[in-house]
């Protein structure tokens, strides 16, 4: 499920008790791309998940 978890329509098993149309992280994942950035996911089993979004820092120059 993780190599997927960022395509769009993607929803985890045992999320059906929350509303979604599996739209949020391919929308994050876009968004950090377009500003030149990236997006992943680290997970342990049965322990949870970390997320991350890292993008380019913008000093004003050029």
């Amino acid at each position: 499920m993780l190599p997927r978890i960022f395509d769009e329509f993607v929803r985890v098993p045992g999320s059906n008790l929350t509303e979604g149309a599996g739209l949020g992280l391919a929308i994050v994942r876009r968004l950090a791309l377009a500003m030149g950035g990236r997006v992943w996911v680290e997970s342990v089993p049965d322990a949870g998940s970390r997320f991350f979004v890292e993008l380019p820092l913008w000093t004003g120059e050029g």
